[in-house]
């Protein structure tokens, strides 16, 4: 018995100013395509990374041996981030 009223008593404070509950009027505000954006944007900023980690690696005159691998792990990284985010992009399936 004493669940039902606190269950009531806390969805009656979880209405927004319209009635709505919280969850809907978050599930409004959620764009579909922001996830992928960021996606996007990371995988170009991975890639930036590992380009410029590569021409460190290849101008240095002190190079390390671990240079060459995280320059390529990070674009390989980017690449797959920015293909896969792109993917998702274009796909956008209304739900």
């Amino acid at each position: 018995m004493w669940r039902r009223l606190w269950a009531r008593r806390i969805a009656s404070r979880c209405q927004n100013v319209y009635g709505e509950s919280a969850m809907k009027s978050l599930r409004k505000l959620r764009s579909r395509t922001a996830g992928p954006a960021w996606g996007l944007v990371f995988g170009v900023f991975m890639i930036a990374i590992g380009i410029g980690q590569g021409f460190y690696a290849v101008a240095n005159h002190d190079p390390n041996p671990f240079d060459g691998p995280i320059a390529v792990g990070a674009t390989l990284i980017g690449i797959f981030t920015a293909v896969y985010a792109a993917r998702e992009i274009r796909r956008g399936k209304p739900r």
